[in-house]
């Protein structure tokens, strides 16, 4: 693991058909192994050091969970792909999802992950304007005729309401296939609002 202070690149291939139980072992050992080693005082920070995983949440133990934040401030990254947040152990699924800086969402999303994505993304204020429209009619009798005038009354009304930048409704049925809604994060913590991004572009 100490060959990553160097430029290469690297792919761990687990014959998890033969064995699942030590494929299982393996890939959490390289995970921990990669926290561990990127977070040490003699890793070679001029290079950035990122260890993909799929089907993260069978990998990720209270110890990565918990080293996300830290590789990030070591010029290193954990990209963690799963099918549902709750793949993750339910133990570590708020520390994972709170921790992880850049955040994407494709289409399929389950409604609860949406709910946790929509919460997260927050909530904006926008003008909601209402129109109205009313009209009426006036009867008149004046001793020598008699009679009615007709009048139209329209109002426009504006106000500032909160709303979701992205409801969980909004996420479920409004990314396409083939997109996905990404919210990116700086080093430092700040991050930006989710946007769609057409991935084959």
């Amino acid at each position: 693991m100490r060959d990553i202070n160097r430029p290469l690149r690297v792919r761990v291939v687990l014959p998890e058909a033969e064995y699942p139980d030590a494929s299982v072992i393996l890939a959490r050992l390289v995970v921990s192994h990669f926290v561990q080693t990127v977070s040490s005082a003699d890793s070679n920070r001029s290079i950035y050091k990122c260890l993909v995983v799929d089907e993260a949440g069978r990998y990720v133990d209270d110890y990565v969970a918990r080293g996300v934040q830290r590789v990030r401030s070591h010029n290193a990254g954990l990209v963690l792909l799963t099918q549902s947040l709750a793949d993750f152990r339910a133990d570590v699924r708020e520390t994972v999802f709170g921790s992880t800086g850049c955040k994407a969402i494709f289409a399929g999303v389950n409604p609860d992950d949406a709910r946790t994505f929509s919460a997260w993304f927050g909530d904006h204020y926008r003008f909601d304007v209402t129109l109205g429209r009313s009209q009426h009619v006036s009867r008149y009798d004046d001793g020598t005729r008699t009679g009615e005038t007709h009048g139209e009354t329209r109002s426009v009304s504006v106000r500032q309401v909160e709303r979701p930048r992205w409801s969980a409704s909004d996420i479920i049925t409004g990314i396409p296939a083939g997109h996905a809604l990404i919210s990116l994060a700086r080093s430092s913590g700040r991050r930006g609002g989710p946007f769609l991004v057409d991935l084959r572009a």
